[in-house]
């Protein structure tokens, strides 16, 4: 099964206490938890059955796990203003909540069958939805309860997709996707897959015009199966890119950088485990998911764009099983490292220092997906 399904095959459990701190915790409805204030985390489940669910780490390491049900298999989680995203791929829907109350605001059906996959915010009004498995990307006018998806931007196809095998088609796959206001594009990352869902072509970048909505150009990379974009506004005028290869060869996966001024792919780090998710702290040292499976991860240096080196999760309060994996990797605002660490049934939220030392372990919803901050 493609790795980036993987997170989709869990359980959910309605369970949640906290392990080295000294916090309490609590199994509340939405409708009932006090305003969140700045610095709170919050980790969206994304169980395969079931719907979704979210957790609570405040500022004092109390963790709350909330019972109200949201939709099916969140795939993605963003925030703007004070309004919090969540996109789910199970029933193709958008959820709108207020981020400080975690009340929903608006609930609207993205269309049946579209698969989606990531969003990303052009503004209050205006966002990009990626539709795996459609080839497409919606364009979406959150101002509208009934017919949100207003137009509807096709990938590339067939051997505009410049598959490796002219006789075993590929499909687009568009994945990760993000919108930059000053360039004022969207960056789509088309996974280029076979039917089995392996890299069958080269790993592309597609650019949206977001002024007419319209596909604009694509930029060939040398890696394949782009997964994650990333911005970080110490480095205004790049995109981080981790292209995760094959998943059956430890060596293909890369970071590549795309400039944002000159369009084009312009430094990688190469010869990496099957990158996903990344971070960077505010002095550029980055740390991103290495190989998926296990509790690995690959630090970097986005100054320099040169890889360091692989580490392993270490706690003296647990100890992982071989199935456990990393989910998501995180910075807060106050330069803490965080991620979440899927285990069978059970799921961890980890703070973590940059040598991969477990210094405080939440135990959370069972199938961690993403890191929320509110700032």
């Amino acid at each position: 099964m493609h790795k980036s399904f993987k997170s989709l095959g869990l359980i959910l459990i309605g369970l949640s206490f906290c392990l080295l701190n000294n916090c309490s915790n609590s199994l509340i409805n939405n409708d009932s938890i006090p305003p969140l204030a700045k610095g709170t985390i919050i980790i969206v489940g994304a169980p395969a059955s079931g719907k979704s669910s979210l957790a609570i780490k405040d500022p004092s390491g109390n963790i709350t796990l909330l019972t109200k049900e949201l939709g099916s298999i969140a795939s993605d989680a963003k925030t703007q203003g004070n309004n919090f995203y969540i996109l789910h791929s199970g029933d193709n829907t958008l959820k709108i909540l207020d981020l400080t109350t975690l009340k929903t605001n608006k609930d609207l059906f993205l269309g049946a069958g579209s698969n989606v996959y990531e969003i990303t915010l052009v503004d209050t009004e205006k966002a990009y939805v990626s539709n795996f498995l459609k080839g497409s990307v919606s364009v979406i006018d959150l101002t509208n309860d009934t017919n949100p998806v207003i137009s509807t931007i096709q990938m590339p196809t067939e051997n505009s997709l410049a598959p490796f095998d002219q006789t075993k088609p590929t499909f687009s796959g568009p994945a990760a996707i993000y919108y930059d206001a000053p360039t004022n594009k969207a960056y789509v990352g088309l996974t280029n897959l076979d039917a089995n869902y392996q890299p069958g072509g080269p790993g592309l970048l597609a650019i949206i015009n977001a002024n007419t909505n319209t596909l604009e150009s694509v930029v060939t990379s040398n890696f394949t199966n782009p997964q994650f974009i990333y911005f970080n506004t110490k480095f205004v005028d790049y995109l981080f890119i981790s292209f995760a290869g094959s998943f059956f060869d430890n060596s293909d996966g890369a970071i590549l950088i795309f400039d944002l001024k000159t369009q084009q792919f312009v430094a990688e780090i190469k010869n990496l485990e099957s990158p996903m998710r990344m971070a960077i702290d505010q002095n550029g040292n980055g740390l991103f998911t290495d190989g998926g499976f296990g509790t690995n991860l690959g630090r970097f240096n986005a100054n320099s764009f040169g890889y360091d080196k692989k580490i392993t999760l270490q706690s003296s309060a647990i100890t992982f099983s071989a199935y456990a994996w990393i989910s998501d990797i995180y910075c807060d605002s106050q330069n803490s490292w965080y991620c979440t660490v899927v285990d069978n049934k059970n799921g961890y939220l980890c703070k973590i220092d940059y040598d991969g030392n477990v210094l405080a372990l939440f135990k959370v919803n069972s199938s961690p997906y993403r890191i929320i901050e509110i700032k």
